[in-house]
């Protein structure tokens, strides 16, 4: 039941942050958002589909989740990614974040496309020995291969996403929209956490303590990741000033103003460095401080 209604939240936020909150400026990184809690709504669905055995009603199901968790953490990576270099939309070079998704889905197509009664019978295979659902070979690729790239997929965004906010781009917006910041900070400890556990989780009952009942093991996954989403989601819209911030944030807006209280020289020469302003005209003490809001003596100073 708490599962369930972990489910029912996710597909409710995703719906908020697609229709209804409606930035005033640029969406991509809402909808990113967005798409990170449906993409999970919908993994989170088929596990208990198949738990419940209720995947037997709806066979053609079986294996569309698959494909679709290596959607789940780009889109975590493109809502810290357009907040962070003010990205407003997909470029050329962003669509090689999809292709696992594609390779995964062109493996499974010969299974989706086969007949209801074939795919009834294994299903009843799978749901009386559940380890099939790891070790079942009806893609093109071997499910070894799905296996490790449910592992290194996560690896690799979780560390994408903090050098992000590590950047001269992280350390501006943290000193320009501290709100926004420690938003993206917890977004990414969150999932660290949570892949961090999940890995731990795996290795410990496979390799230290395969002696303990496998029920133990199977209930701190699904009790991990629920309480994440919670965290997440209350945190998200019990803090009203986060959601505010996604509506009207500006990525035209200068990085600084007039109203601004003095800033640290590294937050200025982040500034800098982002706008390209040594490489103009007026690249004096005059004209760079122009360009930041601030007049000749404060930059001096």
């Amino acid at each position: 039941l708490i599962y369930f209604i972990n489910i029912i939240i996710s597909f409710l936020i995703a719906a908020y942050l697609w229709i209804k909150l409606t930035p005033k400026h640029f969406t991509l990184h809402t909808k990113s958002l967005s798409a990170y809690y449906f993409f999970n709504a919908i993994c989170f669905s088929f596990y208990l589909l198949i738990k419940y055995k209720y995947i037997l009603f709806v066979p053609f199901l079986y294996k569309i989740a698959a494909p679709i968790t290596y959607l789940i953490l780009p889109a975590a990576y493109f809502h810290v990614k357009s907040i962070v270099k003010k990205q407003v939309a997909f470029q050329r070079n962003d669509w090689i974040h999809i292709v696992p998704f594609i390779i995964f889905l062109i493996s499974y197509l010969p299974f989706y496309f086969q007949d209801f009664e074939t795919k009834s019978t294994y299903i009843t295979l799978v749901l009386d020995d559940i380890s099939l659902i790891q070790l079942d070979n009806i893609g093109l690729f071997p499910e070894v291969i799905n296996n490790l790239g449910r592992i290194f997929q996560p690896l690799v965004y979780i560390i994408l996403q903090w050098l992000l906010l590590k950047s001269a781009d992280g350390v501006l917006l943290k000193t320009t929209q501290k709100t926004l910041f420690a938003w993206l900070l917890n977004f990414v400890r969150i999932q660290t956490f949570l892949f961090s556990s999940l890995l731990l989780t795996v290795f410990t009952s496979q390799y230290f303590l395969p002696s303990i009942p496998e029920s133990i093991f199977q209930f701190i996954p699904l009790f991990l990741t629920v309480c994440s989403f919670f965290i997440l989601s209350i945190y998200l819209f019990w803090n009203q000033k986060i959601l505010q911030k996604l509506k009207y944030l500006n990525p035209y807006e200068k990085a600084v103003d007039n109203n601004n209280e003095k800033l640290d020289i590294n937050v200025i020469s982040a500034i800098v460095y982002e706008q390209n302003y040594f490489k103009g005209t007026e690249n004096d003490l005059v004209g760079i401080a122009n360009k930041l809001g601030l007049n000749k003596t404060e930059l001096s100073e």
